[in-house]
């Protein structure tokens, strides 16, 4: 099924967003649009109200666009925090790390950057899960381990959590 409409593509994918913020990814498998579109069709005909269960919770369109707006804001007015805090944590106590961010500024070495973002990726994950995976309920997060919590990463949230990689590379002085 293919949508012409730009604008009704854009509502779509602030949809996926919104699914994918509240935890949907590991629920609903939706990630094409026609699935989407399936789901909201059979449901609307056949309940007369389309509503997504996520984690016991049921969750419209608009407030799931609504979920995704306020998450970005969330995200923007947090995120200066939490590259501070990574950034201190690792020139303060992970001399290893900072090592090695010293020693990739002389080197340029591909294989030293892609290990210092998988060890920020690693290490830091406990901060970066906190912002990034912010709007999914606190009950469902406590009882998962850090290992499990990556479930709940897709496209959207991945990207969140790569900004705030870069920007520790950033701040670190590498780029």
């Amino acid at each position: 099924m293919e949508i012409k409409d730009r604008g009704l593509n854009e509502k779509i994918n602030q949809l996926k967003k919104g699914l994918e913020i509240v935890g949907g990814k590991s629920n609903l498998l939706l990630d094409d649009n026609s699935e989407i579109l399936n789901y909201i069709i059979e449901k609307a005909f056949s309940d007369g109200v389309v509503k997504f269960n996520i984690n016991n919770i049921e969750y419209t369109i608009n407030e799931l666009i609504k979920c995704k707006q306020a998450y970005e804001i969330h995200f923007l007015k947090n995120k200066l925090t939490t590259l501070n805090s990574i950034v201190y944590k690792i020139k303060k106590y992970d001399t290893s790390l900072d090592s090695l961010i010293r020693k990739y500024k002389k080197s340029r070495s591909l294989e030293e950057y892609n290990e210092i973002t998988n060890r920020i990726k690693k290490t830091y994950r406990l901060d970066i899960n906190k912002l990034v995976l912010s709007s999914i309920n606190s009950e469902i997060l406590e009882k998962l381990s850090l290992e499990e919590q990556e479930s709940f990463y897709s496209e959207y949230l991945s990207q969140k959590r790569k900004q705030i990689i870069d920007g520790v590379i950033s701040k670190m002085g590498i780029v």
